[in-house]
């Protein structure tokens, strides 16, 4: 529903104004903000009342999109793999673009969860890290890069990780917080260069739940990460940067673990098809 609402309403003279909350940006939480005052009657202050806009296509309908299967590989660490039996946010990301006439396949070298496609690329405890290190051991996402991508040729590659960079995650030997995101976008680049005609999305960082150590290293990684794909779009790559995703996804942690609950996967579900969904259905 948020994506019909962006595709909607951008463009338009209501778009500008549709910043409900004053943060400068447009987001889920704007399209919250609209779904329960404006379409109950009600207008808060101050607050353009939107126009209106027919779709041409049928509500939750990919028709006139992409008429060839678009392969998406999910490629991060545990959360790509999902901790909560049904596979993670794969699960209802799948069922979202299946509603939406997406012709779509999950891509990697492994399978879990409940999902009708269990293919994916998420490697439990694994650091991001970088292809050539050899201090912080072998468990890293950098290191199967090589690898996975030339093997599954993904079209689009959903990108998440850095969270282990921070913590040791399965070597238990940390990065610096400037080290962390100098490794996401090493990943990014090092993908990127085995696969230049793939669109990569990179989600910021999201709270690491009761073991986090406080907003101001997640938020200096995650400006950093801003900050180099910025570099990387402007030099003509198709690197794509999911900042809402550390906007959306706070504090749906588990009590005692860095994993989300089913609700935390569901939202990060939500993000990642309000970028895919206009990439995917144009």
């Amino acid at each position: 529903d948020y994506s019909i609402w962006r595709s909607e309403f951008q463009g338009t003279a209501t778009t500008k104004k549709a910043d409900f909350n004053t943060d400068n940006k447009v987001s889920l939480a704007d399209y919250s903000i609209w779904r329960t005052t404006f379409v109950k009657g009600t207008n808060p202050s101050g607050a353009p009342s939107p126009t209106v806009v027919t779709p041409t296509t049928p509500v939750g309908s990919c028709v006139g999109g992409k008429t060839t299967t678009v392969k998406i590989m999910p490629l991060g660490d545990s959360v790509t793999d999902g901790t909560d039996g049904r596979g993670g946010y794969r699960f209802k990301l799948y069922n979202l673009l299946k509603g939406n006439n997406t012709l779509f396949d999950y891509v990697g070298p492994n399978q879990s969860g409940t999902v009708p496609d269990t293919d994916h690329a998420g490697y439990g405890g694994y650091q991001v890290g970088r292809v050539n290190d050899t201090t912080h051991g072998n468990h890293m996402i950098s290191k199967e890069i090589p690898t996975i991508i030339p093997q599954y040729a993904p079209d689009v590659v959903l990108f998440m990780g850095g969270v282990n960079d921070m913590f040791g995650g399965y070597e238990n030997t940390p990065w610096t917080v400037d080290e962390v995101g100098q490794n996401v976008i090493e990943a990014v680049k090092q993908a990127n260069a085995l696969r230049p005609s793939a669109t990569i999305i990179v989600a910021s960082l999201t709270s690491w739940g009761p073991n986090d150590t406080g907003d101001s290293n997640r938020l200096s990684i995650n400006a950093a990460i801003k900050a180099g794909i910025a570099t990387l779009k402007a030099q003509g790559k198709p690197i794509v940067y999911a900042e809402s995703m550390a906007d959306q996804v706070t504090n749906q942690y588990t009590p005692t673990d860095v994993h989300p609950t089913a609700d935390g996967y569901d939202k990060m579900a939500d993000v990642w098809f309000s970028y895919l969904n206009p990439l995917l259905c144009k």
